[in-house]
Order: C-alpha cells, then structure tokens, then sequence
C-alpha cells in the first residue's frame, strides 16, 4: 500500500512538474512510476494516482464558466444527489480540470448545493486515500501555500514533531 506521502505529491504538482517527475524516477530506478502505483494502490486511490499522472492539465488562469457549472452539476449528481457516488466522474473532473477551473467548479457548487462547499461533498461521498487525493488537488487548486502551511502545522502540533513530514515539507 502506497503512503499518503505518495498521494500528497501527485495531487500537489502541475501535469509539466509530473512529466518532469515521471522521467526522473524511470531514469532514477529503471522502471516506470506508472507500474510501481498499479502494484502498490488499489481501486478509485489508483484510478485518481494514475489520471493525474498521464492527463495533461492546462496550467492556465482562464476558466470556461460554462464548463465550470456543468462540472458542478455532474459532480452533484454523482455524489450528494445519487444513493452511491460515481467515482469514474470526479477521477475525471478532479483529474483533467486545471486548478482555475477546479476554484471556480467549487465556487458554483457553494452557489447552488447545500454542502458550502465540494470538500464537504467529498468527505461525505468518499473516503481513505481517495478522499485525501481529491482534498489535495482542490485545496492545491485553490491555495497550495495555505495546503503546506497546515501540513507543517499538523507536523508539529502536539507532543513531538513529524521530522519526516516537517522536512519533507521544507524542503
């Protein structure tokens, strides 16, 4: 099983810094980073892992607001409205979508639904490491500093610290 680590690095770059990654880890280990998730995630934490690694995503700021309110849509419709959730159908929007269009999806969906907000739809709709694979890329998309500030925070709240995660971070 992968370590959220795993899921926290590839739910955090942009599709140009995963192609970067993906050749340095061939390059570094002889195979290929695509293989090592089929054998180490399983089901939708796959499916997500693997999307993000091989779908180009536009790094733009523009957004297609129509596209914005109909991913909105889908995504109600296959999580808070349906008994069940449709996972294929947030591996793909939270997969392909850029992050201006992922803050803008979550703006309309506080406008139209009763969750304020998509994290709340997905806590409620999924779980484990799929669950933190789609918090990521939405709060990556909206504020990846703020998203590392708390990871720090986390690290050293408490009794100890989280060396590994703190320098993992800082780094």
């Amino acid at each position: 099983m992968l370590s959220p680590t795993v899921t926290e690095v590839i739910c955090s770059r942009t599709s140009s810094q995963l192609q970067t990654l993906k050749q340095i880890y061939h390059s570094t280990f002889g195979t290929y980073l695509e293989k090592d998730i089929e054998l180490q995630a399983t089901g939708n934490h796959e499916k997500i892992l693997l999307a993000c690694l091989n779908k180009q995503r536009y790094e733009g700021m523009e957004v297609d607001r129509e596209m914005a309110a109909k991913d909105t849509k889908a995504l109600y419709k296959a999580g808070e409205k349906k008994l069940g959730t449709d996972e294929k159908v947030f591996v793909h929007i939270f997969s392909e979508r850029s992050n201006a269009h992922l803050v803008a999806t979550n703006s309309f969906y506080h406008e139209g639904y009763k969750n304020p907000h998509i994290f709340l739809a997905i806590k409620g709709e999924t779980s484990g490491l799929f669950e933190r694979a789609l918090l990521t890329i939405l709060q990556c998309a909206e504020n990846p500093a703020k998203y590392f500030a708390k990871v720090l925070y986390k690290s050293m709240k408490g009794f100890g610290t989280g060396d590994k995660t703190l320098i993992r971070v800082i780094v």
